[in-house]
């Protein structure tokens, strides 16, 4: 991406029933140090509270849309569909960005001239307790193949207008693991590794109502399948470059083993 004075950036949280927690990812962004923001809001039709925590906010969201939708990915892309930034991510409603995460993010884009860019996530549970910490590792479209997976959150990437076009958005025939395609695909298409902010800039939360929680083995099933998609079979070097994550996590590795020993 070229060098502009303060890109706008478009964050898109989908959401659905998520009225326990949606208030916090809602004022994470109301709380950033970066302006030139604009946050639209899917929701997918929810018969919970959700609508009316969303009307608190509805005064610093671009855009609101309520109506049934196909799943998580299906709620995404019609999202950006209506983005007008130059600089794209998502916070899932039950996720918080840092008060810094945008701007540090547009910063090393800028800076850089790049297309995509991580960051460092704290994992919380449902009470806001942090359970660890992980270090995202920006690994090129050749490493992160023989890693057979991708080494970052979700929820600490930033990407330009211009690679979410190459990409195509998102695929919402999946219904669990359609980031992984996209950053799959955002990775051979950059040409180059992501930028890295060394800071931790997102928080993904754990629980037990969480999407990643109740469906862990589909997961794991649509994840092999992306796989299989890309022609991705797992072989030594992926012994490899885990090494490689877990050296640079090493400290919050020990942290969290220290942790499980108490």
């Amino acid at each position: 991406m070229s060098d502009t004075v303060k890109p706008k950036v478009s964050i898109v949280t989908p959401v659905y029933n998520g009225g326990r927690f949606i208030a916090r990812a809602l004022q994470s962004v109301r709380n950033q140090t970066y302006e030139n923001i604009e946050h639209i809001v899917v929701d997918g039709a929810s018969t919970d509270d959700t609508m009316t925590i969303v009307g608190h906010y509805r005064n610093r969201l671009a855009v609101v849309i309520s109506e049934p939708d196909k799943g998580m990915y299906d709620a995404l892309n019609k999202g950006f569909s209506r983005a007008t930034g130059a600089i794209f991510c998502y916070l899932n409603s039950d996720d918080v960005f840092e008060p810094d995460a945008v701007a540090l993010a547009v910063d090393a884009m800028t800076r850089a001239n790049a297309d995509l860019c991580v960051g460092n996530c704290i994992y919380i549970d449902e009470y806001d307790r942090e359970l660890f910490r992980y270090i995202g590792v920006p690994l090129d479209y050749s490493s992160a193949r023989e890693l057979c997976r991708i080494p970052f959150a979700q929820q600490t990437a930033f990407w330009s207008r211009h690679l979410h076009e190459e990409v195509g958005g998102f695929d919402d025939r999946m219904r669990y693991v359609a980031d992984t395609k996209f950053f799959f695909n955002a990775l051979r298409l950059s040409g180059r590794p992501p930028e890295h902010v060394n800071q931790y800039v997102a928080r993904f939360r754990q629980h037990a109502g969480g999407f990643s929680t109740k469906a862990a083995k589909d997961m794991e099933i649509e994840h092999q399948q992306v796989l299989s998609e890309i022609g991705l079979r797992p072989g030594m070097m992926r012994y490899i470059q885990e090494i490689r994550v877990k050296w640079i996590n090493r400290v919050n590795i020990c942290r969290r083993t220290c942790r499980r020993l108490r």
